[in-house]
């Protein structure tokens, strides 16, 4: 265990503590304290360890944005805690964030696979939300990742509006209220005529990406 102490030009000074658990350990002294426990946890892998240290964060901390960006990429890829990616990629999407996060494309689109993948509620208005900040920054990425990016989001928009449509179905059976039944139904027609569009243009101009063809024929059903 060693000690830091850094000196203020007002004359105070911060004191932090730091275990070594390895034989190399950089510590930015610019940084506060969290960003580089923060950091520490990254490197090791220790991934639950690394979002309990982000949820301490404020915005206050100059690691704030690039960490909950980081953190919904752990939370989706490496720990399939999707509503906790969610939850860390929304803090960091919308322009009065502060973030430049909200900039990317790649973001949004993690954001749409989140919600695909929780498949609940309110998966399709948040997916919806995702995927129209997505659209509005195509021109951002890069030619090299372009088809494929595009693929993905064709793939889960398409994911997304079957699940919907399955969802209110479930919910048209499940009902006893004639008006709801009458709204549900008229919902559940809306999304399959919109999913049934998106997935045959997506199956006749992208060839090389995942299919959606089994999902098409139930639509169609």
């Amino acid at each position: 265990l060693y000690k830091v102490v850094q000196y203020r030009e007002s004359g105070g000074s911060d004191t932090t503590r730091h275990g070594v658990y390895n034989e190399q350990l950089v510590i930015d002294l610019r940084r506060g304290d969290l960003c580089n426990r923060a950091d520490s946890y990254f490197d090791e892998g220790d991934w639950a360890s690394y979002l309990d240290q982000v949820d301490r964060l404020g915005p206050e901390d100059d690691c704030y944005c690039s960490m909950n960006e980081e953190a919904g990429r752990v939370g989706l890829d490496e720990l399939g805690e999707y509503a906790r990616a969610a939850e860390y990629l929304n803090k960091v999407a919308y322009e009065h964030s502060g973030c430049e996060q909200w900039k990317s494309p790649y973001l949004h689109l993690r954001r749409l696979q989140c919600y695909v993948e929780l498949n609940d509620d309110q998966s399709f208005s948040s997916g919806t939300d995702a995927n129209r900040s997505f659209s509005g920054l195509i021109q951002l990425i890069s030619p090299r990742d372009k088809e494929e990016l595009l693929c993905q989001r064709g793939y889960l928009l398409g994911r997304l509006m079957y699940q919907e449509r399955q969802r209110l179905q479930g919910m048209v059976k499940s009902s006893k209220d004639p008006a709801r039944i009458s709204m549900k139904k008229k919902e559940e027609k809306l999304v399959r005529r919109t999913a049934i569009r998106h997935i045959e243009a997506y199956e006749n101009t992208n060839k090389n990406c995942q299919s959606l063809q089994n999902e098409l024929i139930a639509l169609k059903k």
